[in-house]
């Protein structure tokens, strides 16, 4: 499975929390067992082979106080997420998270200096949800969107990701 994947937070100010990936998973095969065994299975996990998960904070709170995080990509790695396909059920569930370094976390608020701190960033690129979302009728896709409402008043996040099969 390759393709991408988002998760924008936003809020009442219009101002944004943004991950997002760029990924190409493979087939989780147990050590000792046989590939083309695993390939038969209806439930499958698929990890990530490659890829790059990107981040980016400009957030403005209810106080004044303005957080942000400079731009920052870096690779995805085989332990930064999954997708679990049950093929007979027509579902996919999945999360995927990277911390990338070299980012600068800058907090300003209102009559005060700012405090400038470099330091990794967590991009939360893929979430599927909690009882997953449904293959596309060929089976061989994965595209949706869904916006949650967050218990904080105006502030929603939106999740968004478009994958397809490698093969057959």
């Amino acid at each position: 499975w390759s393709g991408t994947s988002s998760l924008t937070v936003r809020n009442t100010h219009g101002v944004v929390m943004r991950f997002a990936a760029d990924v190409t998973f493979k087939l989780l095969v147990p050590p000792g067992e046989d590939p083309e065994e695993v390939e038969k299975l209806p439930l499958q996990m698929f990890v990530p082979e490659s890829g790059t998960a990107s981040a980016q904070v400009d957030w403005i709170e209810e106080s004044g106080c303005t957080q942000s995080s400079s731009f920052v990509s870096g690779p995805v790695d085989e332990l930064s997420g999954h997708l679990y396909i049950d093929f007979d059920r027509r579902i996919a569930m999945g999360v995927g998270i990277t911390t990338i370094e070299g980012t600068v976390h800058r907090t300003q608020c209102p009559g005060s200096d700012p405090t400038v701190v470099p330091g990794p960033i967590a991009s939360s690129w893929l979430s599927l949800g909690a009882t997953g979302q449904p293959l596309g009728d060929d089976g061989r896709t994965l595209r949706g969107t869904f916006v949650e409402s967050s218990t904080t008043p105006g502030v929603t996040t939106t999740y968004e990701w478009d994958f397809s099969a490698e093969r057959e």
